[in-house]
């Protein structure tokens, strides 16, 4: 065997071998985002400090407190959350959420930026993002969509 056939084929393995690795150091390198929405609820009236919430959006009772004929229900405002998280490995800035709704033949795009965006997710770091529903009331179908402005540099 000749010995320029071994080291070509040498040459040939470890190059392949090295841009393997390479595609999937890449691969894990992107930010990979993972957004979960659920509906959620709060009560209609609740204070922070010496502030009193009263929300503005949909109201519900949702279940009796002290049942009997002076019993109360529990009033509470219904809410969407979304929950994003980034599997990558490294960190991105959110920026807004887009939602789409369709009607029929009707397309309905909202870009909404709600608090506490703009956000800086880090890897492996999940943040929540509550609405009220009354975006998404009149759409048959939703797609919700987070929009990422840029890579964050490493700064270490």
């Amino acid at each position: 065997m000749d010995v320029s056939l071994i080291i070509s084929v040498y040459g040939a393995v470890l190059a392949t071998s090295l841009a393997v690795g390479t595609a999937i150091g890449r691969y894990f390198d992107n930010p990979r985002i993972k957004l979960e929405g659920a509906l959620t609820s709060i009560p209609h009236e609740y204070k922070v400090g010496d502030m009193v919430h009263r929300p503005h959006g949909t109201i519900v009772a949702m279940h009796v407190i002290n049942p009997g004929p002076n019993g109360l229900l529990e009033m509470q405002e219904v809410l969407v959350e979304l929950t994003v998280r980034n599997y990558g490995r490294r960190a991105i800035q959110l920026v807004s959420v887009t939602i789409e709704g369709v009607e029929e033949y009707v397309s309905t795009v909202y870009e909404v930026t709600l608090d506490p965006l703009p956000y800086i997710l880090d890897p492996l770091v999940s943040v929540e993002i509550t609405f009220q529903k009354e975006v998404v009331d009149f759409s048959k179908e939703i797609a919700f969509t987070v929009l990422r402005m840029r890579e964050v540099a490493d700064m270490g």
